[in-house]
């Protein structure tokens, strides 16, 4: 059994679940429905950068909350359905084994957010659209949005979700994994940052982008309406320091994959 015939046996197990196809459903009718119902009231466009931003944000955390089944499925369904002895009679390293599970988790996560972007699109140009408060298209609003704020996230939650699930053997622990996320990303790093003062550490520790919607309060509409999020400064530090973790931490459970004694 070897790594792409895992990573290929996982995504279409998930993709057969009635469970993934409502998260698509989920995430497609979030992203046409919230704009359908917000207003700007400052001349900015529901598809300016900064807009497309702020849901990516707004959306990218229910996500968080909400989504951790596919990652502690693809975890620990062996060792829920006690096939898992079966995996010791194949020539298959404990990296390769939860790498393709993991990787198939991910890949689906970031397809569900990618939904997300599909509503913003049909609630743009769909039928009924609001042309009035719509401005240009430029593909790069979408492209920084999900390359730097939804990405990221699905890479770091992710991991950490199959970490916490692998160790404990069990599918609910991912969700207290993004209870952690939200955790230090959100409550830790906005104390730190606006209360503590230490700006800078505060800034590393948000993965979720809750600095990036404070700092586009103070956004003139022309900003709003044209410029785009840039991976940089310390925006560029949280993901490199989230990206740490997820290589420092790589889940190594000690009773569902150790060798059998």
């Amino acid at each position: 059994m070897k790594f792409k015939a895992i990573f290929r046996f996982e995504f279409s197990y998930q993709l057969r679940q009635v469970s993934t196809w409502l998260l698509f459903a989920a995430f497609l009718l979030f992203g046409f429905g919230i704009l359908r119902l917000v207003t700007l009231p400052d001349g900015t466009y529901l598809n300016a950068p900064s807009t497309i931003a702020f849901f990516a944000i707004f959306g990218s955390s229910i996500w968080l909350l909400i989504g951790g089944g596919v990652a502690g499925d693809a975890a620990t369904r062996d060792i829920q359905t006690r096939m898992h002895p079966l995996v010791y009679t194949k020539p298959l390293s404990k990296r390769s084994y939860l790498g393709a599970r993991f990787l198939a988790a991910f890949t689906l996560n970031a397809l569900l957010l990618l939904a997300m972007y599909a509503g913003f699109l049909f609630s743009f140009y769909g039928p009924g659209a609001k042309a009035a408060f719509i401005g240009p298209f430029h593909l790069a609003s979408y492209l920084t949005a999900y390359g730097f704020i939804s990405l990221p996230i699905v890479i770091a939650v992710t991991a950490v979700q199959f970490t916490f699930a692998a160790r404990s053997g069990r599918a609910i622990a991912a969700y207290m994994g993004s209870i952690l996320v939200l955790f230090v990303s959100h409550f830790l790093g906005t104390t730190i940052r606006y209360h503590l003062r230490w700006e800078v550490l505060g800034s590393l520790l948000d993965l979720l982008g809750l600095g990036i919607v404070a700092d586009m309060e103070g956004w003139t509409p022309l900003d709003k309406n044209t410029r785009l999020i840039l991976l940089e400064g310390s925006w560029l530090g949280s993901r490199l320091l989230w990206g740490a973790w997820r290589g420092a931490h790589w889940p190594s459970p000690t009773g569902a994959f150790s060798s059998p004694s």
